[in-house]
């Protein structure tokens, strides 16, 4: 990849972020949604979650922008991609996604740690944090 495609990538993703973090009703319930998820395909085989995940990709590279025009599908977008974070929270290092992190087991340099020092009696387990 050149440099010049390297910053137009950057700055595509960073003007979509923008437009992301300005509808924090979206934050809010992926904050809620993502943890769910994760723990119940921690029950699932690997080659489902991996199904699962080629799906994910697909269907947000297609419909992702239905969550930001609340257009209908939506709510499938929104599901979608409560699954994809959900999936991604369960890898080493976790998930990222709008200033906001996602992960199953806390890890070097993971905000988790930082949180539950924080919040003592906090649960272990997959939490989401700014």
């Amino acid at each position: 990849m050149s440099k010049n495609t390297t910053l137009r990538t950057t700055a595509r993703h960073a003007g979509a972020l923008a437009v992301v973090e300005q509808h924090p009703a979206l934050l809010a319930g992926l904050d809620s949604a993502v943890p769910l998820r994760s723990a119940g395909f921690a029950r699932r085989s690997v080659t489902y979650r991996a199904e699962l995940e080629r799906h994910c990709a697909d269907v947000l590279a297609i419909h992702g922008d239905r969550l930001l025009r609340s257009a209908p599908g939506c709510t499938w977008a929104f599901n979608t991609l409560a699954d994809g974070l959900g999936l991604a929270a369960m890898c080493p290092g976790g998930a990222n996604f709008a200033r906001l992190h996602w992960c199953a087991d806390p890890h070097p340099g993971c905000p988790e740690l930082r949180r539950r020092m924080l919040l003592p009696g906090s649960s272990n387990g997959i939490g989401s944090h700014p």
